[in-house]
């Protein structure tokens, strides 16, 4: 899941943290992960 919080120092989108079965499934077909944070804009 992404979450995009937003507030007067900018905008920030992460991915919660994945669950040990979600972990499995990326090293079962050996990719990578998404990055915590996806996006990242000050302002």
């Amino acid at each position: 899941m992404q979450i995009t919080l937003t507030g007067p120092a900018g905008t920030v989108a992460q991915t919660t943290a994945l669950t040990p079965a979600q972990k499995a499934v990326y090293q079962d077909v050996s990719v990578p992960p998404p990055t915590r944070v996806t996006a990242f804009d000050p302002t």
